[in-house]
C-alpha cells in the first residue's frame, strides 16, 4: 500500500508541474508588468507570417517599444484599420499602457505580427518572444499555441 500511495503522490506532484509549466501567464514584479491570456495563431500551409495575441497590464504608464523572437526575423505591432471599407493592418511604432488599464492584443484589432518564420516554428507549440518596454525593460513571454487554428 505504501508503494501505491507514493506513486500516487508521484503522479499528482507530475500533473501539477506540467500543468503550471503549461501556464501562459508572466508576471514580473521587477518590471511590474504581467501577460496573461499569451497564443499564437498556428501558419497556415507554410506561411511566412503569423499573429501573436496576450493581455498586457503595467503597474505603471509604460510603453511597448519592440518585440523579437528566435523563430521569427522580425516582430511588429500591428493594428487594424478601415480605409474606404477595406480593412488593412498598419504597424504601430509603440504601444501605449496606460498604468493599471489591462491593454488587449487580439484578433481584429492590435496584434503582434511575426514575420519571416523560421521553419521549427510550422509545427511548434510555444514560441518564445521578448517584449521590450520604455521603462520595464525587456520581458520574455511564451505564446501558447491556438489550438483552433491549427485544426
Amino acid at each position: 500500500m505504501t508503494r501505491l500511495n507514493t506513486l500516487a503522490k508521484a503522479a499528482t506532484a507530475f500533473v501539477f508541474l506540467a500543468l503550471a509549466a503549461c501556464s501562459n501567464d508572466t508576471e514580473s514584479s521587477a518590471t511590474g508588468v504581467s501577460v496573461k491570456d499569451t497564443s499564437f495563431r498556428a501558419p497556415m500551409g507554410g506561411a511566412m507570417a503569423t499573429a501573436g495575441y496576450m493581455t498586457l497590464t503595467s503597474d505603471v504608464d509604460d510603453k511597448l517599444i519592440s518585440a523579437s523572437s528566435p523563430m521569427a526575423e522580425a516582430v511588429e505591432v500591428h493594428t487594424m484599420v478601415m480605409n474606404n471599407g477595406v480593412m488593412s493592418m498598419r504597424p504601430l511604432a509603440d504601444l501605449e499602457l496606460p498604468a493599471g488599464k489591462a491593454v488587449v492584443l487580439e484578433p481584429g484589432g492590435t496584434h503582434l505580427m511575426l514575420m519571416g518564420l523560421s521553419p521549427e516554428l510550422q509545427n511548434a507549440m510555444a514560441v518564445e518572444v521578448i517584449l521590450v518596454f520604455e521603462k520595464a525593460g525587456e520581458l520574455p513571454v511564451t505564446l501558447q499555441l491556438d489550438q483552433a487554428s491549427a485544426k
